[in-house]
């Protein structure tokens, strides 16, 4: 019996070394990461694919590597603003858009970028891609545009609100507003409007809506009729009628009116299993299903501010504040921090997935590549 009790220790030494083995290739595998660097702080990310990406930044400058950030090329800017986001379509054709409503294009796999004509004079945040032909742009005031001829002509659709409802001071109109009897411009585009103002245009009867005091961050579409906005304050905006219309989404149990807002939202995406990923500041990440079920909080396993999520497929990508990086290959049904000493204080503001890889862009051009073993 004694060769026989050490051939069962034996076999179960051999268990635990197998089974310690699959552990730590497992680790190994969903924890490889290699940093790179581009030639300039990344505001605005987008691989599309596991080695092809866009990048944008400071005074107009395009990034671009074709084999996952070992070398990069820089286009050369043909505006001088800070670049926001980009996203395509498919190689050929994208969008990046950034300060002041500027709004650039490509048709030729980014060889060239050329300037489109913006409704808007306000800062630009997000961008995404449905086609060749279709794209929205969302930003500061309640800015989102739509365009359905490839950014030839672009529809303001930002939010507005009832004069009645807004405060002393709001931002400009859509257009002049004229005095229905005489014709005379009491108000013109752009101008900001007091209380004296809202006084004599009630008095007139004239009911006018102005743009939203608010911060629109991020948009993801699933296709043509669907889609979701997040912004300030918890907000986070539903279509489902390709655009026409946006309700609000409550997360949690809503806004407190006697309380602080709810945290802003920076970055949403859609994941494996028909589930819509919104995150923002202090480690506030929410699921929503595309159906009536209401939304769940998801602990994503850090108080950090959340500025980007990316999906594709099961891969599922967060970047944010003090170096965070989070990785699931679940489809966000779990969360790994990848942790790099160097990156500890470096803000990494976009998040970019691929099939088996996530990509996240920062500070200093960080170009910060995990593989997470579904490649």
């Amino acid at each position: 019996m004694e060769w026989l009790d050490k051939l069962r220790v034996l076999d179960i030494m051999m268990v635990i070394t197998m089974n310690s083995l699959v552990a730590i290739c497992l680790i190994f595998t969903f924890s490889n990461s290699s940093i790179h660097r581009a030639p300039g702080d990344i505001h605005g990310l987008r691989f599309i694919s596991v080695k092809e990406g866009w990048m944008v930044g400071k005074e107009g400058a395009i990034f671009h590597t074709t084999d996952g950030g070992e070398s990069f090329s820089k286009i050369k800017p043909i505006v001088d603003v800070l670049l926001t986001s980009v996203d395509f379509s498919d190689q050929g054709h994208g969008w990046a858009v950034g300060e002041i409503g500027t709004i650039l294009h490509t048709e030729d796999r980014g060889e060239t970028w050329v300037k489109q004509t913006s409704p808007v004079p306000y800062h630009l945040l997000g961008v995404f891609a449905l086609g060749r032909e279709e794209a929205w742009i969302v930003g500061d005031w309640g800015t989102l545009l739509h365009t359905k001829d490839g950014g030839k002509t672009w529809e303001d659709r930002s939010l507005n609100i009832p004069i009645e409802k807004a405060g002393v001071m709001e931002p400009a109109l859509f257009e002049d507003v004229k005095d229905p009897v005489t014709g005379n411009i009491l108000v013109k585009k752009g101008e900001t409007i007091t209380a004296e103002t809202k006084d004599t245009l009630g008095k007139k009867g004239i009911r006018i809506r102005i743009r939203e005091d608010v911060i629109l961050n991020d948009l993801f579409f699933l296709n043509s009729h669907t889609g979701w906005i997040a912004g300030e304050a918890g907000l986070l905006l539903e279509t489902r009628d390709s655009g026409r219309s946006f309700s609000r989404v409550v997360l949690g149990k809503g806004p407190d009116p006697f309380g602080p807002p709810p945290p802003s939202l920076y970055g949403v995406g859609f994941a494996a299993g028909s589930k819509v990923l919104v995150v923002g500041l202090m480690g506030t990440a929410y699921r929503l299903g595309v159906g009536s079920a209401p939304p769940t909080k998801v602990r994503v396993g850090t108080d950090k501010d959340l500025y980007s999520v990316s999906m594709n497929g099961k891969t599922v990508c967060i970047a944010g504040a003090d170096g965070t990086a989070l990785v699931s290959s679940d489809g966000g049904n779990t969360f790994k921090a990848i942790k790099e000493k160097e990156l500890e204080l470096t803000w990494l503001r976009r998040a970019s997935a691929t099939e088996g890889v996530c990509y996240f862009g920062g500070e200093g051009g960080v170009l910060l590549k995990v593989t997470t073993g579904e490649e």
